[in-house]
């Protein structure tokens, strides 16, 4: 009876709204990100791939090759730290 009057019961029909705003929710975001990427020209999914044909290979390893430097340099300072705490 409830279904053929079009009522449908009260999780039902929150569950249905939830999909639904989370559609809008996605669309969106979707449309965002690709307002973002025009406009600044970053995807934001630089950060794990291959090396392209186009890419110059020679920023691809300058950019390794200078976040592994940074990244021992900050564990080099982490060390410094915590011996001259060691010492106080």
């Amino acid at each position: 009876m409830i279904a053929k009057q079009g009522l449908l019961p009260f999780t039902m029909q929150k569950r249905k709204d939830a999909k639904k705003i989370e559609m809008q929710a996605k669309s969106e975001l979707q449309k965002l990100a690709n307002n973002s990427d025009a406009i600044t020209g970053y995807s934001g999914q630089d950060f794990s791939r291959n090396v392209k044909n186009d890419e110059d290979k020679v920023e691809y390893w300058g950019k390794k090759i200078g976040r592994g430097l940074g990244f021992l340099f900050v564990m080099y300072l982490i060390y410094e730290i915590i011996t001259l705490m060691q010492y106080r």
